[in-house]
């Protein structure tokens, strides 16, 4: 089962570096270091691409406070929030740290959601290890010239996962709404 620990020493590995011993509390400088960014290379891995593992749809409930126009309705951004999947004909619109809606009494939205590292594939536990490794090669080595190295392991390990990925995600039905596009009628439809 992965952990921050497990998966930061798996970063740390690919730099031929020694593993530390902890993150919480951390005690050395590159603990400290690793601590403080995680959380953000973590969420910031999820929220670059649609993975089918952080995808979640959720029912969200409406706010006291209105405002007014065609999308009255406010609903907030739930904390474990780290992007939005959004599909042809959604009316609604995002405003700060709410969504928008003219719809009062459900709001449904499939959002992408922080995980932890146990809810990860391991493809993705690759991801996030070669992430650490990038974040911390300079500070490792003491040399940028590792980093062109370190990206591309990185890089590699993004194609993997994105293409695991796409197996695992199935492809989107056309709709109605999308009769609309010129593309799709010209495909299907003036072979």
């Amino acid at each position: 089962m992965a952990t921050k620990l497990s998966v930061a020493n798996l970063g740390l590995g690919k730099l031929g570096s020694a593993t530390v011993a902890s993150l919480a509390p951390p005690k050395s400088s590159l603990e400290r270091f690793i601590a403080t960014g995680y959380d953000h290379w973590r969420q910031s891995e999820i929220a670059k691409h649609n993975w089918h593992f952080a995808r979640e749809t959720r029912v969200l409930t409406k706010l006291a406070a209105t405002v007014t126009g065609e999308r009255p309705y406010q609903y907030p951004l739930p904390n474990d929030y780290v992007g939005v999947i959004r599909k042809d004909g959604d009316e609604w619109r995002m405003q700060g740290t709410v969504f928008l809606s003219g719809y009062e009494d459900e709001f449904t939205v499939t959002l992408l959601v922080d995980k932890t590292e146990n809810q990860m594939p391991p493809l993705f536990v690759e991801v996030l290890a070669w992430r650490v490794a990038l974040e911390c090669v300079e500070k490792v080595t003491q040399s940028n010239t590792k980093k062109d190295d370190v990206q591309k392991g990185y890089d590699r390990a993004v194609a993997i996962a994105k293409q695991r990925n796409a197996f695992e995600t199935v492809a989107n039905d056309i709709q109605d709404d999308d009769m609309t596009s010129s593309w799709v009628y010209g495909r299907y439809y003036h072979g």
